[in-house]
C-alpha cells in the first residue's frame, strides 16, 4: 500500500508541476506556467498544499 502525505509545496515541486502542465494543456509554455504558479501561490498561500 502506498503512503500519501499532505504537505506544503516546495520550490522543487513548482518545477515538477510546470513540467506536467503541457500534459494537461498542450498549448502551455513551461516557463510562463511556472511564473503563474509562483504568482498564484504568493497571492494565495493556502493553495500551496499537495
Amino acid at each position: 500500500m502506498s503512503k500519501i502525505f499532505i504537505r506544503k509545496m516546495s520550490g522543487r515541486d513548482i518545477a515538477e508541476v510546470s513540467e506536467l502542465a503541457p500534459l494537461a494543456n498542450p498549448h502551455a509554455i513551461k516557463e510562463e506556467y511556472k511564473k503563474r504558479i509562483i504568482k498564484v501561490l504568493e497571492e494565495n498561500p493556502d493553495l500551496s498544499w499537495l
